[in-house]
């Protein structure tokens, strides 16, 4: 019985690979089926290119973000209360 311990834990950590990859694969097929037409749809946004547009699962680099200029990364949003003492 402790001989076939290994084997049964292999073949089960296999088995749960296997899971994993055909749920992930039907994730990304239902992520496909649902995006699908979204750049018809909806031209005035500018989506990044998909990674793996052939099916698998590498990315080529594409799509990485930009680095950042630091003044590009400040907050552009003005501030809800200017800083000053608040009167009662």
């Amino acid at each position: 019985m402790i001989e076939l311990r290994p084997l049964v834990e292999n073949e089960l950590r296999r088995l749960d690979r296997e899971r994993r990859s055909a749920a992930d694969r039907q994730v990304v097929e239902e992520l496909r089926r649902a995006l699908r037409g979204l750049r018809g749809r909806l031209p005035q946004y500018d989506l990044p290119p998909v990674l793996g547009a052939g099916g698998g699962d590498v990315a080529d680099g594409r799509g990485t973000p930009e680095p950042l200029d630091p003044e590009e990364a400040a907050p552009t949003e003005p501030e809800l209360f200017p800083p000053a003492t608040l009167r009662r």
